[in-house]
């Protein structure tokens, strides 16, 4: 029978903060679409006209609206056209392009609800010269057009993970793009999410047919890499969102993150486990890899992976995996998980090794999620089975399966294609708040699996005088494994590291933290620091807000940035 959290809730609710490394800007939750323009006094520019009219038939649902808010786009692209050809700048841009940009999203919005949108091919508009086709044409993107199954123009909006807004005034209107579940087409496509959202920027151009009649096509420009197009007349700036589909995911998905229920069951874990991909698998972009930390999920990086995101340079670089793990097991089990996934992506991805650049991987982890990128890149030795068990592995009384799922997580040599990683707030020699009242209490809430224990007491049986057995009478978890005195912590910092990778530190000193001082309040300084790092940054902030802050961002993109 599940433990009921609900009287604990209360009473926990304060010391669980103290651990956790999830988001929380403390902003509400909300999406609106582009609005309805607002009427206003008669204006004899015709775009404005037009574009009055339209949001007169929006108002009134009138079926319409869609072609109205076509003409009107149509019109204020003539508009930009004479305002580029006659400006004495043609860096100045045009007024005509907000009537364009509000034109442009509430045509997408008013067509879509009138189910004149057909996912990955375009628009079918009824229009009073009859039904006119408008084909999407993507542009820079690693999405295939087929992916493109749902636009949503951007308004207005906030989460409570996101701090910051990256837009940018420009040509056309920024929209979030939605991909669900598709078929597996390309190399990597299993790891992709079975929904992803990503940015967009949609331009209806003016266009003519093969046979010379008019036509009109759907542009969808990636404003990650693409900051200018060919505008009516000549290169303009594009409209930018970044952020927008970030905040768009967490009002679709409307899941609240529980870090109570994933920490204390965490073999029924509800966020995504495993490696996966923001976006297709892209040759020659060096993945970095976020890795999460205690009490939190892959959703504390948002504000980290915004800002990168809005970063050119970066986009053309780089491409983003993420890590998602139930925090609750002991983060050697999810070690090993982590370096068999990075195995099975890049043998699935680049078999024949001709992408140099996962060879090249980067790993960022913030708080135990630094421990686990640290492991990736370690060699065992016998360190871990040493405080385990006193006889080796090979001679104990166990199934074939059980043995290889132990030595899978105790045995391991550093991955072969990581080369750098950035340690965030990492509890290297563990954290003292795991071994006060909070720590204790949490960790001996967790509810694992009957069968794990079931056979653990088999093997201990069958093994009698051979396991160390551990003082908590049962499975450790990732916070009694936290505590500077535990032996399989300690025995992580005995590992030899990798000589081929490039070590950094980010650290916070913006509390004091129990046990030695000054730290981010979880995390001591002397715990986070470790002596191979080439670089150590310390950062005045806490620690459920060390991978948020602007100065850890420019940090690891000058990390990035290092040749």
């Amino acid at each position: 029978m599940r433990l009921r959290l609900a009287p604990l809730r209360v009473v926990l609710a304060l010391l669980f903060v103290a651990l956790a490394g999830c988001v929380s800007s403390g902003s509400r939750l909300y999406w609106s679409p582009p609005p309805v323009p607002a009427l206003c006094a008669a204006s004899s520019n015709p775009a404005k006209e037009l574009l009055q009219r339209a949001a007169v038939a929006d108002g009134l649902n009138d079926p319409t609206a869609p072609e109205l808010y076509l003409h009107a786009a149509l019109t204020a692209w003539n508009e930009i056209e004479k305002s580029q050809n006659n400006c004495a700048n043609c860096g100045e841009f045009p007024d005509s392009a907000e009537t364009y940009r509000v034109a442009v999203g509430r045509f997408l919005e008013t067509a879509r609800d009138q189910g004149e949108w057909v996912a990955g091919e375009g628009f079918y508009v009824s229009t009073s010269q009859g039904r006119i086709s408008i084909p999407i044409q993507p542009h820079a993107f690693a999405w295939r057009a087929d992916e493109f199954q749902e636009l949503h123009a951007v308004g207005d909006y906030a989460a409570p993970s996101l701090s910051r807004r990256h837009e940018g005034f420009g040509l056309g209107a920024p929209v979030v793009a939605v991909r669900h579940d598709s078929p597996a087409l390309r190399p990597g496509d299993r790891f992709l999410p079975p929904t992803s959202y990503f940015a967009a920027t949609a331009i209806l151009r003016p266009t003519k047919h093969l046979d010379g009649t008019p036509g009109i096509t759907l542009e969808l420009w990636d404003p990650q890499t693409t900051r200018h197009v060919t505008g009516p007349a000549g290169e303009i700036p594009l409209a930018t969102d970044i952020s927008a589909p970030m905040a768009y995911r967490e009002v679709e998905r409307n899941t609240p993150f529980d870090p109570f229920e994933m920490f204390v069951y965490p073999d029924n874990n509800p966020v995504t486990e495993g490696l996966y991909l923001l976006e297709p698998y892209q040759p020659g972009k060096i993945p970095v890899v976020f890795v999460h930390g205690l009490l939190s999920s892959p959703r504390t990086w948002i504000d980290l992976v915004n800002d990168l995101k809005a970063n050119p340079e970066f986009n053309t670089r780089y491409q983003i995996w993420v890590f998602g793990y139930a925090t609750g097991k002991p983060f050697i089990a999810s070690a090993a998980a982590l370096r068999r996934d990075l195995c099975e992506a890049v043998s699935e991805l680049d078999a024949e090794g001709y992408d140099p650049a996962l060879r090249e991987i980067v790993l960022v982890g913030h708080s135990m999620g630094g421990l686990i990128s640290k492991l990736q890149v370690a060699s065992s030795g016998n360190e871990l089975w040493g405080t385990i068990a006193s006889e080796p592995l090979d001679n104990l009384k166990m199934s074939d399966e059980s043995r290889e799922r132990i030595r899978e997580i105790v045995y391991f040599e550093p991955v072969p294609f990581i080369r750098r990683v950035v340690f965030v707030g990492t509890p290297h020699r563990g954290a003292a708040v795991a071994t006060r009242v909070v720590g204790r209490v949490s960790s001996a809430l967790v509810r694992r699996n009957p069968d794990d224990y079931e056979k653990l007491r088999e093997i201990i049986a069958d093994n009698r005088g051979a396991f160390r057995i551990s003082p908590w009478g049962r499975l450790p978890t990732s916070i009694d494994m936290l505590e500077p005195s535990d032996r399989m912590l300690q025995a992580t910092e005995r590992m030899t590291l990798s000589d081929r990778v490039h070590f950094h530190t980010i650290a916070g000193t913006g509390l004091y933290t129990l046990g030695p001082g000054k730290g981010d309040g979880v995390v001591p300084l002397s715990s986070a620091t470790h002596p191979v790092a080439e670089s150590e940054l310390q950062v005045k902030t806490t620690h459920t807000n060390i991978h948020r802050h602007p100065e850890s961002t420019a940090e690891i993109w000058r990390i990035l940035s290092e040749p």
